[in-house]
């Protein structure tokens, strides 16, 4: 280990009144600001000093001083920031008072010009953006079934979520672009955060709670308040069914899409772009996404699971493919056939899963939904993990469990607007 600075740490600690070989008066200071001691040259604040007096060359070129793991996170965020947990370890950190502590800096001669900010502003807005998220995942199933009749909601649900996934597959396809163009990522986290903000005022100004006019009955119309909402879907084995086929599918999306890149090199042989890919499998998305919503609305019979099992074999076949098939053919067949009809159909699903919750609210069972896939996606990128960089087995495994969505899905039945009792709208189940 690095005991360079076994003088410095020697000049300040090791002399006057010394209990164990520790300055007493230093050792107290440490102990009511920190809670702790630096009682090792290997500490920060030791080789802070090292540097200052063996390499002013060095020195004079600080803008700030952090360890290895907040500069990897500079390098990815452009920011400098340090989290409290972190701070604590230099000793130099005020734990009563949250902030870094000038007493100890000037005991030591640090300048605090050269510590990084703390992290707490950061933390705020991400677990703002945590509270946010479903709010905003949740939205469009809610609309859907609050501005639309029956036969338009799973369009309209689709649109909906289709927003999110373009928002969630801009950012990453987006900023490499950016970065490659030159653009520095705090630039580009700003261009980001103006326009979320400008779409949130916009939402203010122009979103309403309700139509003037119901696109349906007042008896259709009628929702249950959570509470007794979440009630009644836990009783609801057609629902429960589907939210157990949206945590593979979901998981399965997530996880492919996190992993694209090193899937794609990997099972193309470095001859397929992931970024030319993943633009294409977006733009495939928005057309299935479109087209079978689109479908499933016309249907005379008012069906969503036909079109639900299908589009999910369709998919299977195309993770088939994509394994059999090495290069851009088998890349391309993946995409056109899980991309546009398994993606392309999740829009479907949650407005099944709403008429088969009914009159649970569309924001509870979407809600419950989405909760359940981005569990799954948690899941399945952590097993995921432990194949390395097999990336042929986590295919298979993703085909599989798709393969038994379609199982689960062919378990369920089609609940039809005339089984709703006019009692309260309230449907009879087999």
């Amino acid at each position: 280990m690095d005991t360079r600075a076994n003088k410095q740490f020697e000049d300040s600690m090791c002399r006057g009144f010394r209990v164990e070989g520790l300055n007493l008066i230093r050792v107290l200071r440490y102990l009511r600001i920190t809670g702790a001691v630096s009682g090792s040259a290997k500490d920060p604040g030791w080789k802070y000093l090292w540097v200052k007096e063996n390499e002013p060359g060095f020195y004079t070129k600080i803008y700030k001083w952090v360890d290895a793991q907040q500069y990897l996170t500079y390098r990815a965020s452009g920011t400098l920031k340090t989290t409290r947990d972190d701070a604590s370890l230099t000793f130099l950190y005020n734990v009563k008072k949250r902030e870094w502590s000038k007493s100890l800096c000037e005991m030591l001669g640090v300048d605090m010009a050269h510590l990084p900010d703390l992290y707490t502003v950061v933390l705020v807005m991400t677990v703002g953006f945590a509270i946010a998220q479903p709010f905003i995942l949740n939205a469009p199933g809610l609309v859907a079934g609050k501005w639309f009749p029956e036969n338009e909601r799973a369009t309209a649900n689709g649109v909906g979520l289709l927003a999110n996934y373009l928002g969630m597959g801009t950012g990453p396809l987006l900023t490499p672009l950016l970065l490659d163009g030159g653009m520095a990522i705090r630039t580009i986290l700003l261009i980001y955060g103006i326009a979320a903000t400008v779409g949130a005022a916009l939402f203010l100004v122009f979103a309403k709670e309700k139509p003037p006019t119901p696109p349906c009955s007042e008896e259709d119309a009628h929702r249950a308040s959570f509470k007794e909402g979440f009630r009644i879907v836990m009783k609801r084995k057609y629902f429960l069914i589907i939210l157990v086929v949206f945590f593979l599918m979901l998981g399965v999306f997530n996880t492919f899409f996190t992993m694209i890149e090193p899937i794609i090199s990997s099972m193309t042989g470095g001859k397929v772009d992931p970024t030319g890919a993943g633009i294409v499998g977006v733009a495939i998305l928005i057309a299935g996404s479109l087209v079978i919503s689109a479908f499933s609305d016309r249907d005379k019979r008012h069906r969503r699971l036909p079109y639900m099992i299908v589009c999910n074999i369709a998919g299977v076949i195309g993770f088939g493919l994509f394994i059999l098939l090495n290069g851009f053919p088998g890349m391309l067949a993946s995409g056109l056939l899980y991309g546009f009809f398994t993606i392309g159909s999740a829009p479907v699903v949650p407005t099944f899963a709403a008429e088969a919750a009914y009159p649970v609210s569309e924001g509870t069972s979407e809600g419950l939904l989405m909760f359940a896939g981005n569990v799954g996606g948690v899941i399945f990128l952590g097993i995921a993990s432990l194949f390395g960089a097999n990336h042929l087995s986590i295919m298979i495994l993703m085909t599989a469990i798709s393969a038994l969505c379609i199982g689960l899905m062919l378990l369920a039945k089609e609940t039809k607007p005339e089984n709703k009792l006019k009692t309260g709208g309230i449907k009879k189940e087999p």
